[in-house]
């Protein structure tokens, strides 16, 4: 990656949520990538990341769609990609409340949040899930543990 993408990529990761990074480094690497079809264990560490990526973002645009069993599976496949990114777990979390699979939502969302108490997105969607199941002592908890870590974002 040029210097100049390195810049992009820092500003991008600060300002912008991860699936705008995960995009941008997918579009940087894109040359490096091999094809989609590789067993995942036959790929070494960074294209294994830029695949995960790359379901990611198709993930999120069958979320768009409203086609989250889609969505979820692409989510999971990042996931076994690349177990360490964060947003493949959360994104699950999120279909899982789309598709009111609300017990299997919270387990991902307590587990990325047992990894990462500071995961902002994982607080959010778990907020929306208990507003969704009518608790909102629960979901006034989330939503200020979202709060506290994002002030700013609205």
């Amino acid at each position: 990656m040029t210097s100049s993408q390195k810049r992009t990529a820092a500003f991008l990761k600060k300002q912008f949520c991860p699936f705008f990074f995960a995009l941008h480094l997918l579009l940087a690497n894109l040359a490096a990538s091999q094809s989609p079809h590789v067993h995942p264990r036959s790929v070494n560490t960074p294209t294994r990341h830029l695949q995960a990526a790359r379901l990611i973002n198709l993930g999120a645009a069958y979320m768009n769609q409203q086609q989250f069993q889609r969505a979820l599976s692409l989510f999971r496949q990042a996931a076994a990609l690349d177990p360490k990114l964060e947003i493949a777990k959360v994104n699950q979390g999120i279909a899982l409340v789309n598709l009111q699979k609300y017990e299997l939502a919270r387990t991902i969302l307590n587990n990325v949040l047992q990894l990462n108490p500071q995961n902002a997105h994982a607080w959010y969607t778990l907020a929306l899930m208990y507003k969704n199941q009518s608790q909102p002592e629960k979901a006034l908890d989330a939503f200020q543990a979202a709060a506290r870590l994002e002030p700013d974002d609205p």
